[in-house]
Formats: structure tokens, sequence, C-alpha cells
């Protein structure tokens, strides 16, 4: 397991210590990311000249699939910690995973959807790590990929930075695009050209209470997210009446099974089909719909 030393890679210039925090213990206490990095198991963060030490321990030490976990909007890296995302994955799906952190907090009323853009970035450089660390290695388990809510936004900002065409096809076995806070409008424009994954999955629940907040739909009460008029978003989709989908990805629909839920990749024990999707996606297989 990693043991949280500082690493012993020299600090890339334009990050000061309290920006790129090597190896620092994080807390539900800790201040908001203001530069993206990794976060491990055993919560302490990593700037970008730690990333292939980190990524180099995990393969070495892990015998499991890995997820590369990219969180929403919100005071992250505290609410990571205070609400065990991290450990939850881990623990319910059997899976070893790593944390990719954005600055991702503007304040209640805020919507960080240019940061999210600009941290699609690093979030390159780490997935350029992990194949060149999982190629020149011995590691054979799958590497998937889970985005939540904004992150897919700096999922997007790969694609349309054109920042993918660095990367090798089919690096993750599974992409999974969890409750997307993405416009569904031409949507399939940037999902058709991820082509560094064998397999999308686009998850939905059309009602979703905080997507619904963000489009500021009429009798919703919704705290801090009220003044929000955005357009539809892709993680409230209905793939079965709009024309607009991505030919590469599969789409999952649970409207059915969650209720108002926002966070439908842990927590569910008591929807069977929920939990077998994220199971068998998280664990780098291929889901087949009943």
């Amino acid at each position: 397991m990693w043991n949280g030393s500082f690493c012993s890679t020299k600090r890339s210039s334009g990050y000061s210590y309290t920006d790129q925090l090597f190896g620092k213990k994080i807390s539900k206490n800790s201040k908001n990311t203001t530069k993206p990095g990794l976060i491990t198991e055993n919560n302490h963060f990593y700037g970008k000249s730690c990333y292939a030490e980190v990524i180099s321990n995990i393969f070495e030490t892990s015998t499991k699939p890995i997820v590369l976990f990219v969180h929403g909007r919100g005071k992250h890296p505290s609410k990571t910690i205070k609400e065990n995302l991290i450990k939850n994955i881990r623990d319910q799906y059997n899976v070893s995973v790593l944390s990719f952190t954005w600055p991702s907090w503007e304040g209640p009323s805020g919507f960080p959807d240019t940061s999210a853009m600009d941290s699609s970035d690093e979030l390159t450089e780490i997935i350029k790590t992990l194949y060149r660390v999982k190629t020149n290695g011995a590691y054979k388990n799958p590497l998937s990929m889970l985005t939540h809510s904004m992150g897919s936004i700096v999922l997007q900002g790969i694609v349309e930075k054109e920042l993918d065409n660095t990367l090798t096809k089919n690096i993750f076995k599974n992409i999974v695009i969890n409750a997307s806070a993405s416009s569904q409008k031409n949507h399939g424009e940037w999902i058709s050209n991820i082509d560094f994954a064998e397999n999308i999955y686009i998850v939905s629940n059309t009602n979703d209470k905080a997507l619904l907040c963000l489009e500021g739909k009429p009798k919703i009460v919704c705290k801090f997210l009220w003044h929000f008029d955005m357009s539809p978003r892709l993680g409230r989709i209905d793939s079965s009446n709009i024309d607009d989908t991505a030919a590469n990805a599969h789409y999952v629909n649970f409207t059915d099974k969650l209720g108002k839920k926002h966070r439908y990749y842990i927590n569910q024990t008591n929807s069977p089909s929920v939990f077998n999707f994220y199971n068998t996606t998280l664990n780098g297989k291929n889901f087949i719909a009943n």
C-alpha cells in the first residue's frame, strides 16, 4: 500500500509546495483543490511530478481491477473524504481506486465548467501515464474510468480540446459516464470521438433531482441551485426518444430504480440491477442488459 511519503521526484516549475502537496495527507478539513492531482486510497494528494511513481506503486501492489474516478462539483478533496467516496467504490466493488481531483468549487451558486475544461489537460497526462506504466510492467488487470456529474465535463474537454490525439486506443476497458452534467445537446459529437475506451456507458436517471435543479425545473425545491436555467443535462437523457445519440456508447437508464438520486454508483444494495451494472463495468467486464 502506498505509504504517503513525499514523492522523490523534483517539483515542477510553477507549483508551490502548498499547491502541489507532495504526498500530503488530506482530511475532511482540507482546503479546496486549486491544482488538479491524484488522491490515493489512503487519502494522500499527489501533484503532477508524482504521477508515474504513484501509478507504478498501485500497479505493483494491486491484484484488482483499477478504477480512475473523476468527481463532480463540490468542496473537494474534503467532500471526497467526508463522504468516503473512494472507500465506498473500493469496498463495494472490490477494486483499487485512484481519484482525479480538480478545482470543482466556485461557491454555492457557481458552475465551474471552465475549471472542468481546463483540468482536462491534467487528466490527459494521467491517462498517458497509466498507459505508459501499465505497458512497461506486468499488470494485466483492466482499467476503467468513472466520471460523476461534472466529471464528464473534464472528460469532454479531452476530446473537444483535441487532447486525445496522443492517447492510445482502448487504454480503458470501460468508461462509465455517471449522472452527467454535460449538455444533452450535441453530446454525440464529442462522445463519438472517444477512442481510448473499449466500451462507453452513459448512465441516466430522468428524475435526477440535482440535474433537474441545474435545468431550473419548476416546483423543484433546489437548495443553492435554484437560479440555474440550463438546457437538458446528459444524465437525464432518455435515449429511447431522442435521435442525437453517440453510436459508440451504451445508454443505461435506471429511472425506475433510483428515485431522485444523483449519486447512482454507490450504496445500491436495494437495487440489485444497479449494483450489478457498476460491479460489472468497474471490474472491467462487458455489461449486457437483460
